[in-house]
């Protein structure tokens, strides 16, 4: 057709290629088509035939199908952002030619807006575009030309095709074509059909039973190209081409042989892809939680890839340890606010443990003794009393008994009764109450009015007995820590422990970590504990040495002044864990023992109980190597 219009008709094979050939079969009775390798003689430069193409071309056709903004490469960039993709560079240079550019929308697309393009090809979303619906195809391919014909206008020299005159023909050679077509449609070989019916038009342009088997031999073509290629992409892997492709195949054809359950299975593969690459980009970030969500919605897709690189299992472990620090630093913090009497807080970080781990039944039984004690406090204060510090009393409570028959140590032992001439007696007499006299100044100025008890004195006698209060004794100015000593204390029995400091001079001061005096409460327990930390063995068996004097016999502390060696369990190995001494001491059944691996001097005493009923209550409540 020399002279004609010449049109370039722009498409992507896998998107639109069944519309773009019927739509060149029509066009090509009016005027000079490009449809790139279509047009392309063997053995010629591609890329210089199309540039060509488009520089000299009238109209410029963008077949615009629904996967055309968004189409993909084989390494998953979208192909409209590559400026190399022969569909953009086509477009591109025919725009910045001004050449009459035409978008015509197929299959049901839209036109794109300018924030999906590329900025070479934004001035084509103020193009006026087009649409061809297959069941108006002929009447929107009208609408077509006449839109092409009057932008480039219909040249003189071009004679208009008299409708009613059809071309010389062979009949014989067309009929013979369209029946050799048909047998080729219906054999599925649709490249061979779509030629013979190609061949069958090109003689009689107006044999509409070959043009409508023409089009829909390149649909089946279309259908066949897409299946192939998704076949394809599902062995590779390429979950997301086969989903593309697979709904290509649905637009066209919804009734595709077993394309509802393909399509199913490629949409789960390829949210169990999308998924493993987000655990992969979640793990590498530290968010844990996030990944075992991850984790548990792709076991539900795919239970062979529920843990991709082991990172499902490395996010429980990873969530794991945070709460496991998380419940030890309230463990800690209970601990702490316990110690030094802000039971409030003790109370509420226990609460948040058992809130966390309800089997923690530690936890459970400290938060139960604390609420007992909370129950029993006085409510017109907005805290319950604290315990005192390290020698803030004004008076000591007794320290431990020691065994009768010796002195306790560090205490003087008072002289024998002598007698006293009568001056010396008022002489005493006056000095009593002068020093009464001071102490209760003393209790006036400083507020106390309760008092408290001294280190008890032993006695010779065959019974201890403790003294009633006095002065104020002279207290130790060292500085102790109990922070570690309490971690090692039964919690039954530690949170009713106040800080303790013995007298400055005693046996137990020297070298002391630090120590507290117990009063727990219960059947089978002991009115007194006390817990004395030193540094090292040495430091304890002195001071234990001091305490315990005498003669006793080995047996099982079922008895009076008897003694034993005992073992503690560590990591469920049994191993020496020290010595323990029975003896009663002012009529109360006193028990001493030492931990050789915690440096810890113990006493118990009771007024009440039996050696056996002391014995089974130490067998658990003795001090811990472990907290």
């Amino acid at each position: 057709m020399s002279g004609s219009a010449r049109v370039f008709v722009s498409y992507r094979r896998e998107d639109t290629r069944h519309v773009a050939g019927r739509l060149a079969d029509r066009l090509v009775e009016r005027f000079q088509v490009f449809m790139d390798m279509d047009t392309i003689e063997p053995g010629t430069d591609f890329t210089d035939v199309i540039r060509r193409a488009v520089n000299d071309c009238d109209v410029f056709l963008s077949i615009i199908g629904t996967q055309w903004t968004t189409a993909d490469d084989e390494n998953g960039r979208r192909r409209l952002d590559d400026p190399n993709d022969w569909v953009v560079a086509e477009t591109a240079t025919a725009l910045q030619r001004k050449v009459p550019v035409i978008p015509v929308l197929v299959d049901g697309a839209r036109m794109p807006v300018r924030t999906e393009l590329p900025d070479v090809l934004t001035p084509l979303a103020s193009r006026q575009g087009m649409t061809l619906r297959h069941e108006s195809f002929s009447s929107d391919v009208g609408r077509l030309i006449a839109a092409i014909e009057k932008r480039v206008g219909t040249p003189a020299a071009l004679p208009a095709r008299d409708e009613h005159q059809p071309a010389q023909t062979n009949p014989a050679a067309v009929e013979a074509d369209y029946t050799a077509g048909l047998a080729a449609f219906f054999a599925q070989r649709w490249d061979q059909a779509i030629e013979l019916f190609q061949r069958v038009l090109s003689q009689q342009p107006n044999h509409q039973a070959a043009a409508d088997r023409l089009a829909e031999a390149r649909r089946h073509q279309q259908l066949a190209t897409w299946n192939s290629q998704a076949d394809r992409a599902a062995a590779e892997g390429r979950w997301s081409d086969a989903v593309v492709l697979l709904e290509n195949i649905r637009s066209l054809d919804p009734d595709y042989a077993d394309l509802s359950r393909r399509l199913q299975v490629a949409t789960r593969r390829r949210h169990a892809g999308e998924l493993e690459n987000d655990i992969r980009t979640l793990a590498a970030a530290g968010q844990w939680a996030a990944v075992v969500a991850a984790g548990q919605e792709l076991g539900a897709i795919d239970p062979s890839r529920a843990d991709p690189d082991q990172l499902v299992t490395r996010a429980k472990g990873a969530l794991a340890d945070s709460r496991h620090r998380h419940l030890s630093a309230l463990y800690n913090a209970a601990g702490e606010a316990e110690n030094v009497g802000r039971f409030d807080q003790a109370v509420q970080a226990l609460e948040e443990i058992t809130r966390l781990d309800p089997a923690n039944a530690e936890a459970a039984r400290r938060l139960q003794a604390l609420r007992s004690r909370q129950a029993a406090w006085p409510q017109s204060g907005p805290t319950p009393p604290q315990a005192p510090g390290y020698g803030t009393p004004l008076m000591q409570p007794p320290g431990p008994p020691g065994p009768p028959g010796q002195p306790v140590p560090g205490v003087a032992m008072p002289p024998p009764p002598q007698r006293r001439r009568f001056p010396t007696w008022i002489v005493a007499l006056i000095a009593g109450v002068v020093v009464i006299a001071v102490i209760v100044s003393v209790l006036v100025i400083r507020g106390f009015g309760d008092g408290g008890e001294v280190t008890p004195v032993v006695s010779e006698s065959a019974s201890v007995r403790f003294p009633s209060p006095s002065a104020t004794p002279s207290q130790s100015p060292k500085a102790y820590n109990t922070s570690n000593l309490r971690t090692h204390i039964p919690t039954d029995i530690r949170t009713s422990c106040t800080d303790y400091a013995p007298s400055a001079g005693d046996a137990l001061e020297a070298k002391l970590i630090g120590a507290v005096r117990c009063e727990p409460t219960g059947t089978g327990v002991p009115e007194k504990i006390w817990y004395f930390e030193f540094p090292d063995n040495s430091a304890m068996d002195v001071a234990y040495a001091a305490y315990i004097r005498g003669n006793f016999s080995k047996g099982d502390c079922t008895k009076n002044r008897q003694k034993m060696d005992y073992t503690t369990t560590e990591k469920g190995k049994k191993l020496p864990g020290g010595l323990l001494h029975c003896y009663t001491a002012d009529g109360d059944v006193t028990f001493a023992w030492t931990h050789d691996y915690l440096h810890i001097v113990s006493f118990a005493s009771d007024s009440d109980i039996s050696f056996a009923a002391m014995k089974k209550w130490w067998e658990h409540a003795g001090p811990y190597r472990q907290p």
